[in-house]
């Protein structure tokens, strides 16, 4: 019997011995779990901060970028500031030499005026003041060419700088950057942030635009008047990259626009052949039948018509198909189709403004 209860109590600290193992390895599975939850907010830790170290990668990518376009920049315009100044310097030695020679005129004719007597002090005064007026007008002529030739704009651009004294929409560009144009171009300074080579404009009445194609190819008009740029120096332009189209309608006093967010015009090998991208506006789009076909004047028929030419037939120039759907160099207050037309806003009648407008993109 005493065996018996010494085995029993053998077992019984047997047992107690086993359950503290046991409590043991809980609490060492606990702690291995508690590792298991740090290492897995460590990981993502270390994630987060790899995906930290991506942002600020790419944000310093962002400021080289801002640093190197505003360095790009600031060294372009110091250079303009460097031209601007020599040639103001220029101005003000050539202001300089004229006005000591008519100040000498000047004291030459008041010391005339004193020497003279009464009778001869009128015709004196006179000279003197001719040649007040002419050292006047001589100073102002000057100061006036040499601004407008020093701080005009070169090129027509989108957000441009704005120049004190050129605040007005329309400004005139007397020598553009673009390559292989060699004449002045009007620029549209506001609309839209600014930026448009205008190409067309009609709104006095004064020019014909139903002309041959030789007129069309060179251009007419006057940038100060209605106008057409010349289908050469639009091909020229638009070849030098990539641009958008905006033309510009009133009917009825009512303003509309269309927007093509691609524009081209191909040489006089291929006719001068339209190229426009998709639209957006206002005045609706009259000018997607007219992409891909070729220009034509009544002295050149290059449309797809068969039996007549659609320039002839509606008084105009334009990428005429089979005929139209817009006709803005057509005739003033034309009627059925001869008109300035644009359909989708004038319907048959024809618009009392015009005007379209080209801007490179991306720039």
């Amino acid at each position: 019997m005493e065996a018996k209860v010494k085995n029993i109590e053998r077992w019984d600290f047997k047992l107690e011995t086993i359950e503290l193992k046991i409590d043991t390895l809980d609490a060492i599975t606990n702690k291995i779990d508690r590792l298991d939850v740090k290492l897995e907010i460590t990981e993502e830790n270390m994630n987060n901060t790899d995906r930290l170290d991506a942002k600020l990668e790419t944000i310093e990518a962002k400021i080289q970028s801002l640093k190197d376009s505003f360095g790009d920049q600031f060294a372009g315009s110091k250079k303009e500031m460097g031209q601007m100044m020599i040639g103001i310097a220029i101005l003000n030695d050539s202001i300089e030499k004229d006005f000591s020679v008519i100040k000498g005129n000047v004291q030459n004719s008041w010391q005339q005026l004193q020497l003279n007597t009464e009778e001869s002090a009128s015709k004196t005064l006179n000279a003197f003041q001719s040649v007040a007026k002419k050292l006047n007008n001589t100073i102002f002529g000057k100061v006036k060419s040499a601004y407008t030739e020093l701080f005009s704009p070169r090129r027509c651009k989108k957000n441009g700088p704005l120049v004190p004294f050129f605040s007005s929409q329309y400004t005139v560009i007397n020598r553009s950057e673009i390559p292989g144009l060699d004449i002045p171009i009007l620029c549209d300074t506001i609309t839209d942030g600014g930026g448009w080579i205008v190409i067309q404009r009609r709104y006095t009445r004064e020019v014909d635009f139903y002309r041959n194609w030789t007129s069309y190819k060179v251009g007419f008009g006057s940038l100060d008047n209605d106008f057409w740029l010349g289908n050469d120096n639009i091909h020229s332009i638009t070849s030098t990259g990539e641009y958008e189209l905006r033309v510009e309608i009133r009917y009825k006093g009512l303003a509309k626009f269309a927007n093509y967010g691609m524009f081209s015009l191909d040489g006089e090998e291929k006719k001068y052949t339209l190229h426009v991208g998709s639209y957006s506006g206002t005045a609706g789009d009259s000018l997607k039948t007219h992409n891909g076909q070729k220009f034509s004047t009544f002295d050149q028929d290059n449309d797809i018509h068969q039996r007549k030419n659609c320039a002839e037939d509606n008084h105009g120039a334009w990428w005429y198909y089979n005929c139209q759907r817009s006709n803005l160099n057509g005739m003033w207050d034309g009627y059925f189709l001869k008109g300035i037309r644009w359909d989708t806003t004038t319907f048959l009648y024809s618009a009392e403004f015009s005007e379209m407008k080209i801007r490179r993109v991306n720039e």
